[in-house]
């Protein structure tokens, strides 16, 4: 078996949009750099990759211009590259008119330059490809995820309920706590990079400053643990519903961004200190698309949509410290309506009533690579491990499909309050998560 590893810098100008809030932010700073980073292995001539994203979600029409890129300069087959944002909130703009006073021009060049660097990235990384061997450990990181949708003492299951903590009971499910990663060594036993996924909202840093967030705390740890040219692909596991609040506190945020990095850093080294040797060399892929029915909220609400969005802004309401505060446990406030107006008439608004979701499988050795778009609940990744042909998996959310995404809760969590089944979150039917396992499990099988 090869493997290759590339990364590059694809830190946005000061100035430009931010992302991943309610409001319109612009980058001021730079806390941590942003990058595209990927991975390329190879075995009998077959090849697969995997790119990670420092991105809130891969912006539009980015996966198919950088397949398009690859495919015309190395041979590997464009569908047998999984392609993730890691969700941080403080990162790139997904989309050129993101906010009204951007300069719709230069967004889209520097977008165009983001998608270059992404290929380049996967063919410098073809281009590395050394003879190595593959480690797949897995451990529990406790004390980091949490679920953000809580069952309130009246029986309501509301997401982030900082305006009701001496109702909430409990959390509405538990939280996905595995770190699973595969790492590479040369044949000298010398660690040359890994692929490493973990399940919690990449939202710790709540700035205008470009950052990327947990996941470039621990990229930054492992540099200084395996040396500068150590690349850590990370990519985010199934989060839909988790995020790093604890709301079964009164005080429900306690760690930090570096807190949680060094968590997880400590985690990694101590599952790769007992990781297992992948012993087959067999190196596959399948991709297939999903079926899936639109929802259908009724010309009604669509009606009441836009007649908040052609008024004024709602008012808003601010926090002691005057932060702006955005109630996504009223999910159907007209405040919410105005926020995400835009993206839910370009979903709704038109006669297309399903869409094809785009799956991927990769499969390294013994292990499994389950890849998807939007953001599932973590339940869906737990049924996907029980229902793995194998117990070296690891989830990868946030896939394939350019901004707008869509979450896809469990079915019974599509209710009144729960922010991720609201219309403009959720933008599928509640079967699909089900129907999207079921095809997973049937692609994943196929390679096994």
């Amino acid at each position: 078996m090869k493997v290759g590893f590339y990364e590059a810098e694809v830190t946005p100008p000061l100035g430009t949009g931010i992302p991943g809030y309610f409001f319109q932010r612009n980058a001021v700073a730079v806390k941590q750099r942003l990058y595209v980073k990927a991975m390329v292995v190879e075995s009998g001539g077959a090849y697969a990759a995997v790119l990670g994203v420092d991105a809130l979600a891969l912006p539009f029409n980015f996966s198919e211009r950088v397949r398009e890129n690859v495919a015309k300069r190395i041979p590997i087959d464009p569908y047998s590259i999984a392609m993730g944002a890691t969700h941080a909130h403080t990162s790139m703009p997904v989309r050129p008119d993101q906010y009204a006073d951007d300069n719709v021009e230069e967004v889209a060049a520097l977008m165009k330059i983001i998608v270059r660097r992404a290929a380049d990235a996967i063919v410098l990384a073809y281009q590395r490809l050394q003879e190595a061997d593959a480690f797949y450990a897995a451990t529990a990181v406790n004390g980091i995820a949490c679920v953000r949708n809580c069952v309130l003492k009246d029986g309501q299951i509301r997401t982030n309920p900082y305006d009701f903590l001496d109702q909430v009971v409990r959390t509405a499910a538990e939280p996905d706590p595995t770190l699973p990663l595969l790492l590479f060594k040369d044949k000298q036993d010398n660690p040359i990079g890994t692929l490493v996924s973990f399940a919690c909202h990449h939202d710790t840093v709540c700035t205008s400053e470009y950052s990327s967030d947990y996941s470039g705390v621990l990229a930054r740890l492992l540099k200084e643990q395996y040396g500068p040219d150590f690349v850590s692909v990370f990519v985010s596991g199934f989060s839909g519903d988790i995020n790093h609040a604890n709301f079964l506190l009164k005080k429900p945020v306690t760690l930090t961004t570096e807190q949680i990095g060094e968590r997880l850093f400590r985690g990694y080294l101590e599952a790769a200190s007992t990781a297992e040797k992948l012993t087959d060399d067999t190196v596959s892929f399948k991709w297939d698309t999903l079926r899936a029915t639109k929802r259908d909220p009724g010309k009604e609400f669509l009606d009441s949509v836009k007649v908040v969005m052609a008024g004024p802004e709602p008012e808003v309401t601010y926090d002691e410290d005057g932060n702006r505060v955005d109630k996504v446990s009223e999910p159907y406030s007209d405040n919410q309506k105005y926020a995400a107006g835009r993206t839910l008439l370009e979903w709704y608004d038109n006669d297309e009533r399903e869409k094809d979701i785009p799956l991927l499988v990769i499969r390294i050795g013994e292990f499994a690579l389950y890849s998807t778009p939007g953001e599932p609940f973590c339940d869906y990744a737990k049924q996907l491990r029980q229902l793995a042909p194998t117990d070296k998996t690891l989830m990868m959310q946030l896939s394939h499909i350019g901004y707008p995404v869509s979450y896809i809760p469990t079915p019974e969590r599509f209710l009144p309050y729960v922010y991720e089944s609201a219309y403009y979150s959720a933008g599928f039917e509640p079967e699909t998560g089900d129907n999207m396992v079921a095809k997973l499990t049937e692609m994943a099988k196929s390679l096994f």
